[in-house]
């Protein structure tokens, strides 16, 4: 299992979401992947659009 100080991401997942909000969903993932390297001991969470696809891909740290 990887340490937090390997730098390895612990799972990855999918976030469906209406393509009518796309971009509402990204500025909010936006929010929570910045917020969450700014706060000690919190996860931290990378988010990227799918392309061609209406979802994105989370990595949570």
């Amino acid at each position: 299992m990887a340490s937090e100080e390997s730098g390895g991401y612990f799972s990855v997942s999918t976030i469906a979401v209406n393509p009518d909000r796309i971009d509402e969903a990204h500025a909010c993932l936006a929010e929570v992947s910045e917020a969450t390297l700014k706060e000690p001991g919190a996860k931290i969470y990378r988010f990227y659009k799918t392309e061609g696809k209406d979802e994105f891909v989370c990595m949570e740290k």
